[in-house]
């Protein structure tokens, strides 16, 4: 890669020194380092607050912590452990915490023994903290299996407890990642073998993970893990800028807009964090700054960011090509272009229909091929069901019943986008041009007034009731 296509090429017109962190946070060695990436906000500080009280008050709570996907549930979880271990503090010492990922035991087989493994290595961190790292030692080279050794270790615990001044927090993360049963199965046997009230037991999960759990499933959270702590949405604006500002001295400029964030980026990823971190490094590293002077606005920046992104969506799958064949069954009419556009406007697939077939005769007289032809046009219906079906899969639309759907947070950002020329062009470009007739490409090309042309078959209806 070139200089001029490179991220580095744009440090002198953003004022950075380097490249700031487009991924997890929770990585860095020093607790200064991890705190200049992790942006907390009110409300996080406030969680943050509260269970810091609680741990304080010696509260004996198994805690569930519910956050979308890239909420920070883990890294607020190592936010603790990080200022445990680093700043001296007085009631977080009396802690020592151990965060077993649960993928690491999804194993059918061997899941139950896998679990016994984490839970000595926990036990491990805990007698070393505590002092006791001759006793763990002793235990451990007996020569019994691993169920043994635990059972030892559990025991030797229950008749020394008095000697033993911290608490052990175990916490299971990743259960998102493991489906109903085999998180089920993990679950149960953290609890069977650390069957311990003293020691604390934290999990972390996501809304949508567990309105899948079964019914056992959830009585088991509800039982065992009753008090819920909520983690905030933070926003990717604030997260990206709170780093920003710790790669320069000066005044750094954002290039990303709130709007890119927090409505595009949020919209095609569902909420994820990590994938839309991940998405705006990409889209810095595609875009070349060509002739953007250094004395360019951060909004002037923004904005140009924000139009060019769509090449790097486009490229990356993240944003679908309407007008590849993938999404239509007719190759001479653009239904999904069109579909998307008048989903803006109304559900019911009668009036979507409608909509198609006038759009589809105001293109068909821009194109001297098929005005020639004289026939009338009309979106057969198996055409129709085609790209709907397609652009459900794809997360572009969702299927109420039959007779309706509606366009996903995703699709509302694709539709703001594939209105454009620009989408058209890029789209255009990435396409074989043995793929699709430049016949299909006049038609698309002809200007649609996608509002105008529903405006007046709303109006048509609604006079069609009344009479």
């Amino acid at each position: 890669m070139s200089e001029s296509q490179s991220i580095r090429s744009w440090f002198p017109i953003l004022n950075w020194s380097k490249t700031p962190n487009f991924g997890q946070c929770h990585n860095y060695i020093t607790y200064n380092e991890f705190l200049s990436n992790y942006f907390r906000c009110p409300d996080i500080k406030r969680l943050a607050s509260n269970l810091y009280q609680a741990l304080e008050d010696k509260q004996k709570a198994s805690i569930r912590f519910v956050g979308a996907p890239g909420a920070g549930k883990t890294t607020f979880i190592y936010s603790l452990i990080k200022q445990a271990s680093e700043e001296n503090d007085s009631v977080l010492d009396e802690y020592v915490f151990y965060v077993f990922h649960a993928d690491r035991a999804d194993d059918e087989v061997n899941y139950r023994s896998l679990v016994q493994e984490e839970l000595i290595r926990a036990w491990g961190k805990y007698y070393l903290s505590c002092g006791h790292d001759e006793s763990f030692k002793h235990i451990c080279d007996q020569d019994q299996g691993i169920k043994g050794k635990l059972v030892c270790l559990t025991q030797y615990f229950r008749d020394n407890k008095k000697e033993f001044d911290k608490t052990l927090v175990f916490i299971v993360d990743d259960v998102d990642l493991l489906d109903g049963e085999m998180a089920y199965n993990i679950a149960l046997s953290v609890e069977k073998d650390l069957g311990i009230a003293s020691v604390l037991k934290w999990i972390t999960i996501r809304p949508r993970t567990l309105q899948k759990y079964s019914a056992a499933m959830k009585r088991f959270l509800d039982e065992k893990f009753p008090t819920i702590y909520n983690l905030p949405n933070t926003q990717l604006y604030d997260i990206i800028g709170h780093r920003i500002k710790s790669v320069a001295a000066g005044k750094p400029k954002n290039p990303f807009s709130r709007s890119l964030c927090d409505e595009t980026l949020a919209s095609i990823f569902s909420g994820n964090k990590r994938a839309a971190l991940c998405a705006l490094r990409g889209i810095l590293e595609d875009i070349p700054p060509k002739a953007v002077p250094k004395t360019n606005s951060e909004e002037f920046i923004q904005n140009y960011i924000q139009t060019a992104a769509i090449n790097f969506l486009l490229d990356k799958d993240h944003v679908p090509n309407l007008h590849d064949e993938y999404y239509r069954s007719v190759s001479w009419y653009p239904v999904p272009q069109d579909l998307v556009q008048f989903c803006q406007y109304s559900q019911d697939i009668d009036i979507l229909r409608g909509a198609l077939n006038d759009a589809a005769l105001l293109r068909s007289r821009s194109s001297d091929y098929f005005s020639k032809l004289g026939r009338k046009f009309e979106i057969r219906h198996s055409d129709l069901d085609f790209s709907i079906s397609r652009l459900v899969e794809d997360g572009v639309l969702s299927q109420k019943d039959k007779g309706h759907i509606s366009l996903t947070l995703k699709g509302k950002v694709i539709a703001k986008y594939a209105s454009g020329e620009h989408y058209y062009l890029r789209c255009k470009k990435s396409i074989n041009p043995l793929d699709i007739d430049e016949k299909y490409w006049a038609l698309v090309a002809a200007r649609v007034d996608h509002k105008k042309i529903m405006a007046t078959l709303l109006t048509w209806e609604d006079m069609h009731r009344r009479s």
